[in-house]
């Protein structure tokens, strides 16, 4: 299996624009790469050097383990989106929970593992007071209509605040948000003052805020 990938240009002053990669092996296997960024040194990213994790395809339901790749959704083809995760400020440690989204459409459902996601490549994601920017490819969804996170953790530093997600579809420009202002706590099932999951529903809006 192809897990990662390493993309870039060696050109002083050239830049280059990916949306994504797509590596079909002689069994037929596809991998999918998204990327959706600007390869150019003078670039907000300043580099022309990244490391991309693999799209990990459609699934039916939330994981407690790493997805595997299924082929991609041929008929209602894919899309790619733009997540923004805000981390509260409190509490003042950074999170080793791992975060799943579910998203329901209009088209049917799609989950991922934002952790293992294309982000911002920072060397850390979900710390306090951090918004989070991810890159994703995923089915074409249509009107989004919730969200549900699962917040799942074997560390020591299991809680985590969110207070909001945005989702835009870049195809559509339709920007979905959603107030979460939830403590998480990825490692007690039993503990019933915190929560591991939770569904949230978008407020109607035209921009990232």
């Amino acid at each position: 299996d192809i897990y990662a990938i390493e993309i870039y240009h060696d050109a002083q002053y050239s830049s280059w624009k990916v949306d994504w990669i797509e590596i079909i092996d002689d069994a037929t296997n596809i991998y999918r790469f998204p990327f959706n960024r600007l390869m150019d040194k003078f670039s907000n990213d300043n580099k022309s050097r990244f490391f991309i994790q693999q799209d990990i395809g459609p699934v039916n339901s939330l994981p407690s383990k790493p997805f595997k790749q299924i082929k991609p959704y041929k008929k209602i083809g894919f899309a790619t989106y733009t997540i923004q995760v805000k981390t509260g400020k409190q509490p003042n440690k950074v999170t080793d929970s791992t975060v799943f989204l579910q998203v329901k459409g209009e088209n049917g459902n799609f989950a991922d593992n934002l952790c293992s996601a294309n982000s911002a490549f920072k060397n850390s994601i979900f710390e306090p007071d951090q918004l989070d920017t991810f890159y994703v490819m995923w089915p074409q969804l249509a009107k989004i209509i919730s969200l549900q996170l699962l917040v799942q953790s074997e560390g020591i530093q299991p809680l985590w605040f969110c207070e909001y997600i945005t989702i835009k579809d870049d195809q559509t420009d339709n920007h979905y948000k959603f107030i979460v202002n939830q403590l998480f706590d990825g490692s007690n099932p039993e503990n019933r003052n915190l929560i591991r999951h939770l569904t949230v529903y978008p407020q109607n809006i035209n921009r990232f805020q």
